[in-house]
Parts: C-alpha cells; structure tokens; sequence
C-alpha cells in the first residue's frame, strides 16, 4: 500500500518537473513571470500578488 502511494507521488513530481506552470505575479505595477515554487513563495512573501 505505502508503495502504491510513493509510486503516485513519484509521478505528480515527474509531471509537475516537466510541466511547470508559469505564474505572473505583481507589486506596483511591476509583474513577474515564474515557474519555480521556490520563487513564487518568495515573491509572495514580499509583497506580490498572483495574477488571475
């Protein structure tokens, strides 16, 4: 069962790594287009918000 469950996360990773979603996140006008998670959280803890 525990193997059946890594097996479905090993494949969200897989397709999340080489499907990356663009995000466009703005402050003041000034907008960003990024894919990583890491930067997103990063730009959202400086102020930014996603656009929809």
């Amino acid at each position: 069962m525990a193997k059946k469950k890594t097996e479905e996360i090993t494949e969200e990773v897989a397709e999340a790594v080489s499907n990356p979603r663009l995000v466009t996140l703005t402050k003041d006008g000034v907008s960003f287009t990024v894919a990583s998670q890491i930067q997103v959280s990063a730009f959202l803890a400086s102020g930014y918000e996603v656009e929809e």
